[in-house]
């Protein structure tokens, strides 16, 4: 039962799709402006739903209708400036979540890279949720 990730990074409007064959992946990209800074913009995710840790899943990599999934964020600085001590909070109005751990830590993300969350978000699927369900996560 797949249950396909909807991640947007609440910034200015500019939608991209991911080319991920495994989920569709829309994300939000924060726009340039004339004054140098960071801008930071959703690159990729990582799923982890084995029985170690915080996630409790059958380790088959997708997130499926009552499994607690461990998530790692990676973001791409994109600006004029390097991005110190990011920390970003993950949420969802969707009631077939639950999410456990919503805070993360980047430290720092140079211009010009990428950077992964310091550990992982958690968040539960409800055991009733849909097959092919579209989650959203903010």
């Amino acid at each position: 039962m797949l249950i396909t990730p909807f991640i947007c990074v609440s910034n200015n409007i500019n939608w991209k799709r991911s080319n991920n064959p495994k989920y569709l992946i829309n994300y939000r990209e924060k726009l340039k402006d004339s004054n140098p800074a960071p801008q930071l913009s959703f690159f990729s995710f990582q799923i982890d739903d084995d029985n170690s840790g915080s996630s409790q899943g059958d380790d088959d990599g997708n997130i499926d209708a009552g499994e607690t999934i461990e998530l790692r964020l990676t973001l791409q600085n994109t600006g004029d400036q390097d991005a110190l001590n990011v920390g970003v909070t993950l949420t969802s109005a969707n009631n077939n979540i639950t999410i456990n751990n919503g805070f993360q830590i980047f430290v720092t993300i140079p211009l010009g890279s990428t950077g992964v969350s310091a550990s992982n978000y958690v968040f539960k699927i409800n055991s009733s949720c849909l097959v092919n369900y579209n989650i959203s996560l903010e």
